[in-house]
């Protein structure tokens, strides 16, 4: 897709006037994503008002181009500020906050059909394209596991971002949170802690160079999480009533999660790459 960010020149910054962001898919996926990015940000501003998102302003046809357009929210992408412990550790810490009031269901515990519909189609998806039979052990090893660990388990439902990484984060220059962006992959009715999780793991990954399978190891081990990483999660769980092993079966789950939501909504499937990014 193409993306625009417009301007006006000499405008004062304060007057979000011609400040826009235009998204321009190139293929049918792309379309698909874009218009469910533009019904969500719709359903928030109506619904979930604290949730801050930019405002959807157009969707639709121009001079035979279809587009979508949005009010530009200020500050910086989150990358801008990757390496910066402090300012990392004020993002963490409001998105930690605010997510955790995502909750569109109270917690109840998780049969089997709920495991089915969250996370074993997941996991089936991923292993049905995956590439590798020792990684298709792999995971079939780790689904059981997770059942194992999760069925039964209260956890709440959530509104689900479904790629939160810090690209679809805007930011003060400090790391304060403005706002979240590109809301395509998301769900209204979907697992607590995946988005959080993300944000912590990835924005590790890059703040360091680090391979997908160490990001991870991080925080599934839980040894080598920074205190504010560490914090974040923790706040989290015990502001939606998350007990540790429902926060650790999801930990283990994580490539996954991740795989799973490429699988789900981009064009194309992506064999070997949790077994290469992830060693399994």
């Amino acid at each position: 897709s193409i993306l625009i960010q417009t301007s006006v020149p000499g405008a004062d910054p304060e007057d979000e006037r011609g400040r826009w962001t235009l998204h321009v898919p190139l293929s049918p996926q792309q379309r698909r994503l874009l218009d469910r990015h533009h019904a969500r940000i719709e359903w928030i501003a109506s619904r979930m008002p604290g949730v801050p998102v930019p405002a959807g302003l157009f969707l639709g046809e121009v001079a035979g181009l279809y587009l979508g357009c949005e009010r530009r929210l200020g500050g910086l992408t989150a990358p801008h500020i990757t390496g910066h412990r402090d300012a990392v550790r004020n993002m963490l810490a409001d998105a930690s906050e605010q997510l955790a009031a995502w909750i569109m269901q109270p917690a109840r515990p998780l049969d089997a059909e709920d495991f089915e519909r969250l996370i074993g189609s997941r996991f089936d998806l991923v292993a049905g394209l995956c590439g590798v039979e020792s990684t298709r052990v792999a995971l079939a090893r780790m689904r059981e596991e997770t059942a194992d660990l999760l069925v039964g388990r209260a956890l709440p439902r959530v509104l689900y971002h479904g790629d939160l990484r810090s690209k679809h984060v805007q930011v003060h220059a400090d790391g304060r949170v403005l706002g979240y962006l590109d809301w395509g992959p998301s769900e209204l009715d979907d697992l607590p802690y995946v988005d959080l999780l993300h944000l912590v793991t990835h924005e590790r990954k890059q703040a360091e160079q680090l391979p997908a399978s160490a990001a991870w190891a991080l925080v599934r081990d839980g040894e080598g999480l920074r205190d504010y990483e560490r914090d974040a999660l923790e706040e989290y769980a015990a502001r939606t009533g998350l007990e540790p092993t429902v926060c650790r079966a999801l930990e283990r789950a994580y490539p996954v999660l991740v795989a799973a939501v490429a699988e789900r909504n981009w064009d194309y499937s992506r064999p070997r790459w949790v077994h290469r990014q992830f060693e399994l």
